[in-house]
């Protein structure tokens, strides 16, 4: 599982803060890395600061975003996460 990672995705967890932190628990629990968002240094700030305030230092505490190793699998609930990496990454599995 070390080439699999988890997308939390600002947008998903901007709409669903307690759903997002839920199945991030979960997916901590597997062991699987967990990271913020599909596109590096997108819109960072301007999603930290729209987060809830009871989660947005916990959110902060995410890393942004990592460079997939070719071959990896992206894992996500958001749809625009999965398009974005379909059309940019071909080399990551969805």
């Amino acid at each position: 599982m070390e080439n699999n990672f988890y997308i939390a995705s600002c947008v998903f967890t901007e709409e669903y803060p307690e759903l997002s932190k839920k199945i991030q628990g979960y997916i901590a629990e597997k062991n699987l890395p967990i990271i913020r968002c599909c596109v590096a240094n997108y819109k960072v700030e301007e999603f930290e600061d729209r987060m809830p305030e009871n989660y947005r230092e916990d959110w902060k505490k995410i890393l942004h975003y990592k460079k997939f190793p070719t071959g990896s699998t992206m894992i996500s609930l958001c749809h625009n996460c999965a398009a974005i990496f379909e059309e940019r990454h071909p080399e990551i599995f969805l």
